[in-house]
């Protein structure tokens, strides 16, 4: 049956790629259900041990019947795999199974969950003790008993016992979602921390993304499956504030007596980058009412007469000399940017 995660001319995942999405102790199961699948028997000693740990921290992963079928077995195909050989050379080791067989029996023969279970672990270990005796026992056994008692039957009733087990042990360990591990990480800040700095390679990266976006899990096409596409438009909004311009005029550079070439009345202003129009004074023409007349030299009268209006009409005279003074500078709207500042004149 072929796996609904590798597609056709698929290479595979590295390790380090596998671990950015799968988390360690799933790794660890699937090793050890692949180790019995494959009937690598040389790893079933490591996988006892797996099962053994796992289930004396949560025995309710697995029953009593199951538990001692489930160890006794593997146990018990490494002590025969290790007496197939034409020689064999490591006796002490198969000794050394025989009583780990026994130890754990008569462990569990003292637990009342185990009291309805039968161990028939007395034949199988005379069994083996007689095979390292007999060459020609050892023969038969492995030509007529063998193939029959611990064949495909056998073996797969370790895969059903194994896969059940691991299965268990999933759903005793969901995978949290964003939220929940985030909620889990900020109850400890040094591992916050860690994970912060602990930033994937990122080819295993790229390599872990492009192999999922091929398999199809997500169709980032589907706008069902998000957000709005005008979500968080007020973000930009936010941003998009009115251009503030700056504009620096440096005391130095102001010309507050123009010289002689200039014409009268006009200013130079140095600006940073920019170049910038200020207004011209702009003379204000009194009413014509208000101007003083030429005097008369040859009428007196006259000339007495005005001075006295001049003094009654001071105060109007000294508003009508502050409309008088020139404007004060306005700036203009900026110019385009130029590359050098040219001064306006006005005549």
């Amino acid at each position: 049956m072929e796996s609904p995660y590798r597609a056709e001319n698929d290479s595979p995942l590295l390790l380090p790629s596998l671990r950015l999405f799968i988390p360690p102790l799933r790794l660890v199961s699937a090793a050890m259900w692949q180790a019995v699948q494959r009937g690598s028997v040389q790893d079933y000693g490591m996988v006892e041990e797996f099962i053994s740990t796992v289930s004396e921290i949560v025995p309710e992963l697995l029953n009593a019947d199951q538990k001692a079928q489930l160890l006794l077995g593997l146990r018990a195909r490494v002590v025969l795999e290790m007496c197939r050989a034409e020689q064999i050379r490591d006796t002490e080791t198969i000794e050394m199974h025989l009583e780990r067989i026994k130890t754990l029996v008569s462990t569990w023969a003292a637990q009342p969950c185990f009291a309805e279970v039968e161990f028939p672990e007395s034949n199988f270990v005379d069994q083996i003790e007689l095979l390292l005796k007999d060459a020609e026992e050892k023969e038969r056994f492995f030509q007529d008993v063998f193939p029959t008692d611990f064949g495909p039957d056998y073996d797969s009733a370790l895969q059903v016992l194994m896969l059940d087990f691991l299965s268990r042990l999933e759903k005793l360990l969901p995978i949290p979602d964003i939220q929940q591990t985030a909620s889990l990480l900020s109850a400890v800040p040094s591992a916050l921390e860690e994970c912060v700095h602990s930033v994937p390679d990122p080819q295993h990266l790229k390599t872990v993304l492009l192999y999922h976006t091929t398999l199809g899990h997500f169709d980032l096409s589907d706008e069902t499956q998000t957000i709005p596409s005008s979500f968080g438009n007020c973000i930009l909004s936010s941003l998009s504030l009115p251009q503030l311009e700056k504009v620096v005029i440096d005391a130095d550079q102001i010309q507050l007596q123009p010289s002689s070439e200039h014409m009268q009345g006009c200013m130079t202003v140095q600006v940073e980058g920019e170049t910038v129009t200020l207004l011209d004074y702009i003379q204000i023409e009194p009413p014509s009412g208000l101007v003083d007349p030429e005097p008369d030299d040859d009428d007196d009268e006259q000339e007495e007469e005005e001075e006295e209006e001049d003094e009654v009409n001071m105060d109007e005279t000294e508003d009508v000399s502050d409309a008088l003074k020139p404007a004060a500078f306005q700036p203009l709207k900026q110019s385009k940017r130029l590359q050098s500042v040219s001064p306006v004149y006005s005549a």
